[in-house]
């Protein structure tokens, strides 16, 4: 009996551990998300600086581009984040078929934004003041289509989960 007690009274104290986490990580994500598209505000802010001022345009509109590509990748992938956070906050299982499509949502915008920065970064290179911003962009888009590839596959090893879960209380 004290068993039971010991371990209903630690598994209620990890699921308010979740909970909290997921609250902490939700409200981490919109900020984040701030923070980039205050960074794209900027980007356009500096663009508009260079037309008026009718200096380097072709430098600020590549940084436009290729910070508007990186940013909006992060922001489309704090959505999926923030989404999963929200739904994990109701403190039932995780291994649920609509967390596992958010995971793989987050995994596929990754990757779909490194591989579109990438391309971006190939054809404004040679428009770029000097090449730090090439590398800088070069290596954030390879990042990013890295660490989509090993979310996508997480995913997956994640819906597996869930199907498994699922035999496991049918079975029961």
């Amino acid at each position: 009996m004290k068993t039971t007690d010991v371990t209903e009274r630690t598994l209620e104290k990890e699921k308010n551990n979740f909970i909290q986490l997921c609250k902490i990580f939700h409200s981490c994500s919109i900020v984040f998300k701030v923070l980039c598209a205050l960074f794209i505000v900027g980007l356009f802010a500096l663009m508009v600086f260079a037309l008026i001022n009718d200096k380097e345009q072709m430098a600020a509109l590549t940084l436009l581009v290729r910070g508007t590509i990186f940013f909006g990748t992060i922001i489309v992938s704090m959505n999926f984040i923030s989404t999963i956070t929200k739904k994990l906050e109701d403190g039932e299982t995780p291994f649920r078929y609509d967390i596992g499509d958010k995971i793989k949502g987050a995994g596929l915008s990754l990757c779909f934004g490194g591989l579109l920065g990438f391309f971006a970064t190939l054809f404004t290179s040679s428009f770029d003041i000097d090449g730090l911003f090439t590398v800088v962009f070069f290596v954030g888009y390879c990042g990013f289509g890295i660490v989509g590839a090993v979310v996508t596959m997480f995913s997956y090893i994640f819906n597996y989960g869930c199907k498994l879960q699922k035999q496991s209380d049918e079975t029961l």
